[in-house]
């Protein structure tokens, strides 16, 4: 099957929704011809290295770069017309993706569609509710792929005229191959506590920033963050015993949790999509699928977890540790009941096992392929 993937993004990058889009590429591609369609921005970053060695990807699937005109007038119907004579020429048996209007303008022209989304339909932006509503009534449309059931019965509050096309379909990880650790700063401690991703509000670091100081015998790293956060960060935590060390690219990230001996998932009950105002973007705690929570479960880490409805949805007693999100000492308590090895292999183990029954990438497609 030709399968044409729309991205909508910037790659490379160093966001989230680019390794996903990267990874379902590359899973999609196992048994079907994949190109991916995202933008040429001059907002990409640099990197000295293929696109596919950046994500660790092994399956060469082609890559096309549509250009995108941020400074000028009408950039997106430029966009929106590049897209729609992309899609004319390539006659694929199936457009998949997360650009919205891309997939829009694949249902009419007849394409078998299938569109995911991440996070609510802002209805404040009225661009984005009219191409949803156009889509949703499709019938080439065939799924709108959510990653939560707190995604579904949100989208179902909203737009419950849809509801029959809504598919759960989770976060996943790759399969670890390479077990292999890396020195980490403060060797000279027992416990190697880590984290995992970006720095803004509502992720995480408001717990790790006040546990740190407590717990002067444990290692904290922080792997991840934009310069402007660590600096933020650096700037209001005085404890020697934290490391940052930045962006780490996925072809090394993991060395790095092969190296700790506890994860952290500390979400809080508000995080902002992108760590904006307020003002502009909406609450996602409720919605989201962290894609490092399944990297973790992967690499057989015990797991310290914000005890949320939405993580529950993966996480049990028996797969890590549940804790009150803001509850600081109840951290602490985890982390020190976890200096247990025997405790923390077995929540690994356990975590694990659910990993590779439902969390791999692989997994994911066919379920999204091939359930009704």
């Amino acid at each position: 099957m030709k399968i044409v993937y729309l991205a909508g993004s910037i790659i490379p990058s160093k966001t989230a929704n680019s390794l996903h889009i990267m990874k379902m590429c590359e899973a999609l591609g196992r048994e079907n011809v994949v190109e991916l369609v995202t933008m040429r921005s001059s907002k990409e970053i640099d990197i000295n290295d293929s696109i596919h060695h950046f994500y660790n990807i092994d399956n060469k699937f082609k890559i096309i770069k549509i250009p995108f005109n941020e400074n000028r007038k009408g950039k997106w119907i430029e966009y929106y017309f590049r897209i729609f004579r992309f899609l004319l020429k390539r006659k694929a048996n199936l457009v998949f993706g997360r650009f919205l209007e891309g997939c829009y303008l694949a249902s009419i022209l007849k394409i078998k569609t299938i569109y995911e989304i991440h996070a609510p339909i802002n209805k404040s932006f009225k661009r984005k509710v009219f191409f949803f509503k156009l889509i949703g009534k499709s019938k080439y449309c065939k799924k709108i792929v959510v990653i939560t059931k707190g995604l579904k019965d949100k989208m179902t509050e909203d737009f419950p005229e849809f509801k029959e096309k809504y598919f759960i379909a989770s976060d996943c990880s790759d399969e670890v191959k390479d077990f292999s650790k890396r020195k980490l700063f403060f060797t000279n401690y027992n416990l190697n506590v880590g984290y995992v991703g970006h720095l803004y509000s509502g992720k995480g670091m408001e717990i790790i920033q006040k546990i740190a100081p407590k717990m002067e015998s444990t290692n904290f790293h922080i792997i991840g963050g934009t310069e402007e956060d660590i600096s933020y960060w650096k700037q209001i935590i005085e404890s020697e015993n934290i490391h940052f060390y930045g962006f780490i690219p996925q072809n090394k990230l993991s060395s790095y949790i092969n190296s700790l001996d506890i994860c952290l998932l500390p979400n809080q009950n508000e995080i902002l999509a992108s760590g904006s105002s307020k003002s502009k973007k909406q609450n996602i705690s409720e919605y989201t699928s962290p894609l490092k929570l399944f990297n973790y479960m992967a690499h057989k880490k015990a797991i310290i977890a914000s005890d949320l409805p939405v993580l529950r949805e993966v996480l049990n007693e028996k797969n890590s540790m549940l804790v009150d999100p803001e509850n600081e000492e109840r951290w602490i308590e985890a982390i020190k009941e976890l200096n247990n090895i025997k405790k923390r292999e077995l929540l690994a183990s356990n975590a694990y096992i659910d990993f590779i029954s439902n969390y791999t990438w692989e997994k994911r497609i066919i379920k999204i392929l091939n359930e009704k």
